[in-house]
């Protein structure tokens, strides 16, 4: 299944044949694929989550793919567990667990979401999208786990966003 991906080159995605999102937080995505190359069988999309800024990246390719109805997290590398490392992780997993605010701000991060996104079909993506933390887990249970997710339905029709225009004067996101 061909995929729709936001900015494909400018941000590296892995698309696989399976039916989950895979995430690896700060891990190489080619590393672990090596470790694990049956992961691209069951996951159809591959890749990292470096900022806090990557939450928005994973929010517009999870619009754009609206059948991916899991998103699993595996950081289990050394630099996913220091403080910036999870920086990114904790957004996307404080966005699940507690939304976003009336600005468009994530619950409890003091961070915006692209100001282009609808409020609406975000709340859809984690409302229909389970987030599933694995990070705890050695790589292969995570790959069992990403094997037990089934295909499903699609939520929504894909939605696109207008690029972001950054603010003037504010400092760039960095991915």
């Amino acid at each position: 299944m061909a995929r729709a991906l936001y900015l494909p080159g400018k941000y590296r995605l892995i698309t696989g044949s399976g039916s989950a999102g895979f995430c690896t937080v700060w891990s190489d995505p080619d590393i672990v694929l090596a470790q694990a190359p049956e992961l691209c069988e069951h996951a159809s999309l591959i890749g990292t989550l470096y900022s806090r800024e990557g939450a928005n990246i994973i929010l517009r390719n999870l619009a754009l793919n609206p059948d991916i109805r899991h998103l699993v997290l595996w950081g289990n590398a050394p630099l996913s567990k220091t403080p910036f490392g999870l920086m990114g992780k904790n957004v996307l997993t404080a966005l699940w667990e507690q939304g976003m605010d009336t600005q468009g701000n994530v619950v409890g991060q003091n961070f915006p979401l692209h100001a282009e996104f609808d409020r609406e079909t975000i709340k859809t993506v984690t409302q229909q999208v389970r987030l599933l933390d694995l990070s705890d887990k050695p790589l292969a249970d995570a790959v069992a786990a990403v094997r037990e997710i089934t295909a499903q339905e699609p939520y929504m029709p894909p939605q696109e966003f207008p690029e972001h225009k950054l603010e003037e004067g504010a400092p760039f996101p960095s991915e």
